[in-house]
């Protein structure tokens, strides 16, 4: 009687668990921040409508050429990711299909769908690291546990928020856990196979999942034996022949589109860049921005208890080798996101292991305060780039083109999320070709070549106004063919309604002052610059602004003055280019980029 009350007090707590989590996920929703959760949003509505796999049908994500997280292949498009996350999201698609909402038509509706899904798929992996723990551990440490992985890991920013592959492959993996943790003995060759077909499945989804299913299989094999380990290899390898067939039809190789994820691969940066960064850096690290896994170190005190010391090996195992491999690779910190993207689905391990050291200082009052401290900082850090989000940070300026700004201390995602800070931008000027569409038929090509430096205040933003006020001196520079040349270049310029006063604004073309204006708050002005053409050659022409001193009204200018003094007097949106237009000698108009300007309103 005691245990049935027991069981029916945790299948409470979970349900409570779950419906909490779901809840913060969406409260603090930000969907929509990046591109790869793009095809996985798609491909449920294309097997709804189509039956099939292919993305043509979406104008809106297909251009030419395609976006880098699709892929052209025998006259359709699809997704280089595999396609096993968007057939697992589908059946939510439906559901909602049926209730009325229109996801094949509404973007809005299709990407509130999505990130419904994903809280609902990443509140599911924390309810059963929750129920898992609870039942065999105790019920306080179940309910630590689950808030350091809700709340306390990335899954609060990122997996929770969209359809990333992560986002399928953490309830995954955690259903995986459970059943080792509660099943994982020689006669339970039914739940070892389950655990397998899950595995498998979490490859399916991302193929990286191999190494993680690997070293579960391992442990399988030297906790249950030939049998047991029989059966979770052939359920997995069950799971992952569709994916498999797939990619030998659709692309001719079992790796599918990932085979150039292979090039990216540099062992070397392991030791030296990607494997610290992983857990150490300012920026990335785990331990960093999610201190309550540290936790984790002391899983094997002897206070911990011996009960499934191979599998807490087994998670360790699983934790060294994941962050190894991917400390291996060239994008090691995961692209615009927020913390170590590519840890995501072990921090179902993390979190059981930081359990597991919670365990071994409960004897000691500080233990417990410092090991509640690190609780309480993990999930305001997460919480913040759940609400806040790093992309004015990452662009600052692109972080795959400026990997240094990773392991600088003062120029840190966290601390300018919070304080409002702009990034410091210390760092050398950086190229960015842009190949910005133009008017049809004008000029002769398809393209113009073109790019921005980015210096301290420009952000690279697709399709988006560009704040150029967050710096005293900020440039923009221009590349052209010299059968290309332009006669003049043309900014448009509009000040923040938050900015008090007019904004001063003097510009040089090369070094050579060719205009001035003053910007009235709210207002929006044309720069016309000329320009005359230089050498027979590919020329570049640096338009350079320097902003006169404004004074802003935000209730964190005392949060900047306490970080940076000479920071008090900016603010992150002073002065916005609307716009960029290139006149060419015939007349014809190159726009860069093109946005309304009436009020919130207007016409």
């Amino acid at each position: 009687m005691a245990d049935e009350r027991a069981r029916r007090r945790i299948a409470f707590a979970s349900a409570t668990v779950f419906a909490l989590t779901v809840s913060v996920f969406r409260v603090c929703a930000r969907p929509g921040a990046s591109g790869d959760p793009i095809p996985a949003r798609h491909i449920p509505i294309s097997l709804l409508t189509e039956g099939d796999l292919d993305l043509d049908e979406f104008s809106s994500i297909v251009d030419v050429p395609a976006p880098y997280y699709l892929t052209r292949r025998g006259g359709h498009v699809y997704s280089i990711f595999p396609p096993a996350g968007g057939v697992l999201a589908t059946p939510f698609f439906a559901v909602a299909r049926a209730l009325g909402a229109d996801v094949v038509h509404d973007d809005r509706a299709r990407l509130g769908v999505a990130a419904w899904t994903a809280s609902i798929l990443s509140a599911l992996a924390v309810t059963l690291v929750f129920a898992t723990y609870a039942g065999r551990r105790g019920f306080s440490g179940g309910l630590f546990v689950a808030a350091a992985l809700a709340f306390g890991s990335g899954v609060w920013p990122l997996a929770s928020q969209d359809l990333w592959q992560h986002t399928f492959g953490l309830p995954l993996l955690a259903a995986v856990l459970a059943i080792l943790e509660t099943r994982g003995d020689r006669e339970r060759l039914g739940w070892m196979a389950f655990a397998g077909a899950l595995a498998g499945l979490a490859v399916a989804v991302r193929p990286t999942n191999s190494i993680l299913a690997g070293i579960l299989a391992l442990h399988v094999l030297g906790r249950a034996g030939w049998r047991a380990f029989a059966a979770f290899g052939f359920a997995a390898a069950c799971s992952v022949v569709p994916q498999l067939l797939y990619n030998l039809i659709q692309f001719g190789h079992p790796a599918g589109a990932y085979t150039r994820e292979v090039t990216y691969l540099e062992p070397r940066r392991m030791w030296w860049s990607g494997l610290p960064g992983l857990f150490v850096s300012p920026a990335r690290g785990l331990f960093v921005l999610s201190p309550v896994m540290l936790l984790g170190w002391l899983a094997f005190r002897r206070r911990a208890g011996a009960e499934r010391l191979g599998l807490r090996v087994a998670m360790v195992a699983a934790i060294v080798a994941q962050a190894s491999f991917f400390g291996s690779y060239r994008l090691w910190w995961g692209g615009w996101c927020f913390g170590p993207r590519h840890l995501l689905e072990v921090m179902p391990f993390a979190a059981s292991l930081a359990g597991y050291g919670l365990e071994s200082v409960r004897g000691s009052r500080a233990g417990r305060v410092l090991a509640g401290l690190a609780l309480a900082v993990s999930i305001a850090i997460n919480g913040l780039g759940a609400r806040l989000g790093t992309q004015q940070w990452d662009a600052h300026p692109p972080i795959d083109h400026a990997p240094a700004r990773l392991w600088d201390v003062r120029d840190n995602p966290v601390v300018s999320g919070f304080l409002g800070l702009d990034p410091a931008n210390r760092y050398a000027r950086f190229w960015a070709p842009g190949a910005y569409r133009v008017v049809p038929g004008e000029p002769p090509s398809d393209e113009l070549r073109s790019g921005s430096w980015l210096q301290r205040g420009w952000t690279e933003r697709w399709g988006e106004p560009r704040p150029i006020g967050t710096g005293r001196e900020v440039e923009l520079r221009f590349r052209f063919d010299a059968g290309d040349l332009p006669a003049r270049i043309v900014l448009g310029l509009r000040a923040s309604p938050r900015v008090e006063g007019p904004v001063s604004a003097r510009f040089a073309l090369d070094g050579a002052p060719v205009a001035s204006l003053e910007l009235d708050s709210g207002h929006v002005r044309e720069v016309v610059i000329p320009v005359t053409a230089r050498g027979p050659f590919e020329r570049a022409y640096r338009v350079t602004a320097e902003l006169g001193r404004w004074r802003s009204v935000d209730w964190r200018d005392t949060f900047r003055a306490l970080a940076d003094p000479s920071a008090l007097d900016l603010t992150r949106d002073a002065v916005v280019l609307e716009f960029a237009r290139i006149d060419g000698p015939s007349g014809t108009t190159a726009l860069l980029a093109a946005h309304e300007t009436a009020p919130k309103g207007g016409p």
